[in-house]
């Protein structure tokens, strides 16, 4: 899945630390046949409670986003958001 998001998105290879985190976090999203077409997340909420962090919808890996820019960075001419490539989810 790593190599595959790698080279379909044309994302540097640099970032493949990202790559192998954002294919952990899908892969624990998507149905297993051996946990019954369960998710492991699903599985794992039987035995514990997941903060809701961990229930973010996946998204388009190497796709542009537009981040916001807050006014304290900025004057009034500024652009308010910022176009990024998106290459993961945030841990914290």
């Amino acid at each position: 899945m790593t190599r595959a998001m790698i080279f379909d998105t044309q994302v540097p290879t640099h970032f493949w630390p990202e790559v192998v985190a954002t294919s952990a976090y899908l892969l624990n999203r998507l149905p297993s046949k051996t946990l019954n077409h369960k998710t492991p997340l699903q599985t794992l909420a039987t035995q514990t409670d997941l903060p809701p962090v961990q229930m973010l919808p996946p998204q388009v890996f190497g796709y542009s986003v537009f981040v916001h820019i807050p006014k304290a960075n900025k004057i009034k001419f500024d652009p308010c958001v910022e176009k990024c490539v998106f290459v993961g989810y945030a841990t914290h």
